[in-house]
């Protein structure tokens, strides 16, 4: 659906029960950024019709890992496609800028993944878990994934994320094995 007044733009997921084909619902603002979230999430949408068409409902399941790497391929290959699809050096230019920050993203959840770990590990060897053991955890991993390139916005930067669950764990390795399905 397109935009209009008082809807958000690019907030989108896919919505899939056994049985039902699944349903994309997303803000469609016709720009390249909702292009890829587009892409994404009907990277979900096939996935989960492959899944009901070939499984039954006891064993119609997949990771979070399977699920984001299908998706994260999409985009690799939308980007490639778009790159063939231009000699426009301004497209070419945003194409490759996207690129770029999806790879900062790619760091930037490894990241994450490398802070929860050692929170999980810090709860499991019965530490002092509290604001200043993740401020110094975080401090650390920004200063191990970013080096002196990138200043430190927030010493309290982990407290952004919510919850802290394995999910970007799954996703920076989603994302590592769909460019090496697509670089192979």
């Amino acid at each position: 659906m397109f935009e209009n007044e008082n809807k958000i733009s690019s907030v989108a997921y896919t919505v899939s029960c056994f049985g039902i084909r699944p349903y994309v619902l997303l803000s469609f603002g016709e720009t390249l950024e909702d292009m890829y979230i587009m892409i994404h999430e009907l990277g979900h949408a096939v996935h989960d019709i492959y899944m009901q068409e070939n499984q039954p409902l006891a064993t119609c399941y997949s990771s979070v890992f399977v699920d984001e790497v299908i998706s994260t391929l999409n985009e690799l290959l939308l980007t490639d496609y778009l790159l063939k699809s231009t000699d426009n050096p301004l497209e070419r230019i945003e194409l490759l800028a996207g690129a770029i920050d999806n790879m900062e993203y790619y760091f930037s959840s490894a990241l994450r993944s490398d802070l929860i770990y050692q929170a999980y590990t810090c709860i499991e060897q019965g530490k002092p878990f509290t604001a200043e053991f993740l401020d110094s955890v975080f401090v650390a991993a920004y200063g191990d994934y970013y080096g002196g390139s990138v200043s430190l916005p927030n010493t309290s930067g982990w407290a952004k994320y919510g919850v802290l669950n394995y999910y970007d764990y799954q996703y920076t390795t989603s994302i590592a094995a769909s460019t090496r399905i697509y670089l192979h």
